[in-house]
């Protein structure tokens, strides 16, 4: 007779989706002779469930190891564990609408009224965006100025920025927390502000019949795209400081516009809502019957729908984004034209490390650096379930002159959920020495014997006089030529890029694909 020692149960890994409070686990359990008789699930906090699978809620963020434990009849056991990620949101969930005067309202999806917030001012509330930190900032349009909010406690924090020329429409922040203003009045420029509302950049765009109105920004933080009440849906490079070709063009009025995962756009064109791909073609008009003033426009977090205020009826519409089909209205309960803005938190595409595609971060967080010098940084990337298999380009936003970044490799594909892909990233500081090269020993020692041999050739003969002068006369011209391309002194000079100047910077990393985007930051000190 043979006898076989009795066998571990097998515990096949976790299965977890990257989370938020509250997560949701699942472990499978097996045994071959089928007498599992415990199993326990610890959730790394103290917590546990005599259970394979289990929902918990976490007190707080953090990274906690979840353990799955089964013992059959006779004591044996077999475990399997998983690291789970918990991050805590900011962002509060409704939809905010700016109403006239001064005054913002937070509904629930169905229309019920859950908070009023007021600005103290007069006039109308346009944009709203909001920071990582989940504050939400509004634009003060008639009144020139912005208003900072916590959403949480209705409190209004106090003013953000200062500079207004004039009549601030709307407010975008990248994944450095930096803010952008788009302006429709006065000199209808673009501002830039750093996070404590310091202006740091202006820029002069190309308009059309206003100003830079409506704005948001791509998801590499660089391709800022706008509306100015025309025809076309403008672009212009922030990081590059240039104005680029339109990204589409044939409205009839374009208004708020938000940019879709894909690269997509979805605009307010008075009478409709239209949706152009990434290419700038368009693919869908959405419509809501006897509306003429659809102007506002924001997505919601799940990216499958987004909502739309009409400003002359202040009815508000949820739209299904492939369908077109019309989710959901319902009405501010306040007059025609005083519906200027919606918005939802947490929507955007560039809240640094709350990107669609998972989690990225970077090791160090910081570093300095002198003149002549690079420094790395090791970038990881943990996938979600839409982004596992993807691949990301790589790319640097906010980089102040004088300095470059690459990334080795310059794309990633990610693996699977709960894995980590990393890459290097290379920042380097510039030298700005001037470069000087000697001019032409050749050319100048062929002029400086042409020239004496051709005016005593002209002198010794009359008739020659007249054409030695002029041959004369072209070799000046031709020197001077030489001398103002570089030529002159045995010396030429280079443009070379302006010196980073000494601070501390915020440099945005980003990892873009089609549908789906990550950003976190580094700090830099430039000594």
């Amino acid at each position: 007779m043979r006898h076989s020692a009795p066998r571990q149960p097998v515990v096949a890994p976790i299965r977890r989706k990257p989370c938020r409070a509250p997560c949701s686990t699942l472990g499978t359990c097996v045994d071959a002779e089928n007498n599992i008789n415990a199993t326990v699930l610890d959730f790394g906090d103290g917590a546990t469930a005599n259970s394979a699978s289990g929902t918990h809620i976490y007190n707080g963020a953090g990274a906690f190891t979840v353990k799955v434990t089964a013992t059959d009849a006779l004591g044996l056991s077999g475990s399997a564990s998983q690291t789970v990620t918990v991050t805590v949101s900011n962002f509060p969930a409704g939809l905010f609408v700016g109403i006239s005067p001064g005054t913002i309202k937070r509904f629930a999806s169905d229309g019920t009224l859950s908070q009023t917030l007021s600005t103290g001012l007069s006039g109308t509330v346009s944009g709203m965006g909001f920071d990582k930190a989940g504050n939400l900032y509004a634009t003060d349009f008639t009144a020139g100025n912005i208003s900072k909010f916590d959403p949480k406690t209705g409190a209004l924090i106090g003013t953000f920025g200062s500079g207004f020329n004039c009549q601030p429409e709307t407010i975008v922040f990248d994944g450095g927390g930096n803010a952008y203003v788009g302006q429709q009045g006065c000199s209808h420029n673009l501002l830039k502000f750093d996070p404590s509302g310091k202006l740091m950049t202006t820029f002069t765009v190309a308009t059309e019949e206003q100003g830079s109105d409506d704005i948001d920004l791509s998801a590499d933080n660089c391709t800022l795209l706008y509306t100015s009440e025309g025809p076309s849906i403008l672009r212009y490079d922030v990081c590059r400081n240039q104005q680029l070709p339109p990204f589409a063009t044939g409205l009839k009025k374009a208004l708020m516009l938000r940019i879709l995962p894909d690269g997509g756009v979805v605009v307010g064109d008075l009478t409709d809502i239209i949706r152009f791909n990434a290419s700038g073609q368009q693919v869908m008009t959405y419509t809501a019957a006897g509306e003429q003033c659809l102007f506002s426009i924001t997505l919601d977090q799940d990216g499958t729908s987004f909502w739309a205020g009409d400003y002359c009826s202040s009815n508000i519409y949820r739209f299904d984004l492939a369908s077109g089909k019309q989710l959901a209205k319902f009405n501010s309960g306040t007059p025609s034209g005083t519906v200027f803005g919606v918005a939802i938190s947490g929507s955007g595409l560039n809240v640094a490390g709350l990107g669609n595609a998972g989690n990225i971060t970077a090791s160090p967080q910081s570093a300095s650096l002198a003149a002549g010098q690079s420094t790395t940084f090791t970038v990881s990337f943990t996938p979600n379930a839409a982004a596992a298999g993807h691949t990301l380009a790589l790319s640097c936003a906010n980089l102040p002159p004088g300095l470059s970044c690459s990334f080795n490799p310059p794309s990633i594909t990610l693996g699977a959920v709960g894995t980590t892909t990393t890459a290097t990233l290379t920042i380097t500081r510039t030298t700005t020495a001037s470069l000087l090269r000697p001019g032409s020993p050749w050319m100048l020692a062929t002029w400086m014997g042409m020239v004496p041999a051709i005016v005593l050739v002209g002198f010794r003969s009359p008739r020659r006089r007249g054409s030695s002068m002029l041959w004369l006369g072209m070799i000046v011209a031709c020197t001077g030529i030489w001398s103002s391309c570089g030529g002159g002194g045995g010396m030429s000079s280079s443009t070379t890029p302006a010196p980073t100047p000494q601070g501390s910077y915020t440099i945005i990393v980003v990892g873009n694909a089609s549908g789906m985007q990550a950003s976190t930051t580094v700090s830099l000190t430039v000594q």
